[in-house]
């Protein structure tokens, strides 16, 4: 009997899904830097998506989070701070990220 063996990279990257809101050249440029990250290293791999305008990626992010499928980062324009700090949990600070 044969049996067929599936080898998996045992360091796979770690996917971060990055929603924005950068349209026309600047999200082509966007697009560009994520895509020099991701051939830079084989840790991580940045996944930038588009979401639509800010208060799109607003609402898109709010229902993300109700959902449980928020992405791990997300652009969002100032005014809609005060949204992201309730409910509670849905924004980490930055620099509790990067302990």
């Amino acid at each position: 009997m044969l049996f067929g063996f599936l080898f998996i990279n045992a360091q796979a990257r770690t996917i971060i899904t990055f929603w924005h809101s950068m349209a026309g050249n600047l999200g082509v440029s966007l697009h560009h830097i994520v895509e020099e990250f991701n051939q830079s290293q084989n840790q991580y791999r940045i996944m930038d998506v588009y979401k639509g305008d800010y208060n799109q990626t607003l609402i898109a992010t709010v229902a993300a989070f109700r959902a449980h499928q928020q992405p791990d980062i997300v652009q969002i324009l100032e005014i809609g701070t005060a949204t992201m700090l309730t409910p509670k949990g849905i924004i980490v600070p930055f620099h509790e990220l990067i302990q």
